[in-house]
């Protein structure tokens, strides 16, 4: 069954969704975590991580090297990861077209999430080591 957001969730979400992706690029501090065989890069900003609680929240940016079926070619994705459990889940994504227009968006920042274990040795227990490092 899928909640309703809070009024909160949706304003935070709608400012995320209305900057262009080249907006965000000042403010970032993005750095190249890996590379896929399919040509998708994923970068960490580093500027973004956060403490709250036991966890860190961070925001991922993929790059994909050609459009989906839906027209993406770039994912903001704000992520959690809890350092010490080895876990982490996604908290909110923003698509965007080779234009900039938002593809599509969803926010669970007033919902529980599905935490995942982080399998050791993949490209998320790189990412984990990154962030949980900051």
């Amino acid at each position: 069954m899928r909640t309703q957001p809070t009024l909160a969730a949706v304003l935070w979400l709608s400012a995320m969704a209305s900057v262009p992706a080249t907006a965000h690029a000042q403010a970032e501090n993005l750095t190249k975590v890996y590379e896929m065989p399919n040509g998708e890069v994923t970068y960490l900003d580093l500027n973004s991580v956060q403490v709250v609680g036991t966890s860190k929240r961070y925001w991922e940016v993929t790059k994909l090297p050609a459009p989906d079926q839906y027209r993406v070619v770039l994912r903001r994705t704000y992520m959690e990861v809890d350092c010490n459990a080895r876990m982490r889940a996604q908290r909110a994504f923003v698509d965007y077209d080779a234009q900039g227009a938002v593809v599509a968006s969803d926010s669970s920042l007033d919902r529980p999430v599905q935490w995942r274990p982080i399998v050791p040795g993949s490209n998320g227990e790189l990412v984990r080591l990154i962030v949980c490092s900051r």
